[in-house]
């Protein structure tokens, strides 16, 4: 087996652009010609790498999209295989309701050849029903919570207003506009 070579990194290859950059300012002329067919040659082998790299890119993204739309069908199908448990267990749940009514404490079990049911009662905290046309301001103070949080909205108005910072009571900054981040658009 013949050893091949590794082909230059993309970071390899800014290094050489970088150092062939600072050498084309020469007043030698053959010097010059020499060090821009570096370049032309060095700029085909990183044109080479940024479709090399845009090609994993792409196929990467193919595979990501197709992953995605299947995780999507599996998890559209697992909703179906819920709803029928959901729809199964509810009908099992009436009629152990409706056996109940007719049997008393006894209609509340049913068994099986392989499983046995039992209609049993919720445990934790009793739901609590509020009337829907409840007002905050008729309801005695001692059963009303306030809570506080911060107004980003204000606080990224003020900032873009030309703020640069917005300080606390103590005059210690809190929030600061922040640089947008960056990306890239392959085309």
């Amino acid at each position: 087996m013949i050893p091949t070579s590794k082909p230059p990194t993309l970071d390899e290859l800014e290094r050489q652009l970088t150092w062939l950059s600072d050498y084309l300012d020469s007043d030698d002329s053959k010097e010059r010609q020499a060090l821009e067919a570096m370049l032309d040659k060095l700029m085909a082998q990183i044109e080479g790498k940024l479709d090399g790299y845009i090609a994993v890119i792409r196929r990467e993204q193919v595979a990501a999209d197709t992953r995605h739309a299947e995780a999507k069908r599996q998890s559209d199908a697992a909703k179906v295989h819920q709803n029928n448990v959901a729809r199964l267990k509810t009908r099992l749940q009436n009629f152990l309701e409706r056996r109940e009514a007719q049997l008393g404490r006894e209609g509340r079990v049913i068994r099986g050849f392989y499983s046995k049911v039992s209609l049993c009662q919720n445990g934790g905290k009793p739901s609590l029903w509020l009337a829907p046309h409840l007002k905050l301001e008729r309801v005695p103070e001692r059963y009303v919570r306030i809570t506080r949080e911060l107004d980003e909205d204000a606080i990224r108005a003020d900032l873009e207003a030309g703020a640069e910072s917005i300080c606390d009571t103590s005059g210690l900054p809190f929030a600061q506009l922040l640089p947008r981040g960056k990306h890239l658009r392959i085309t």
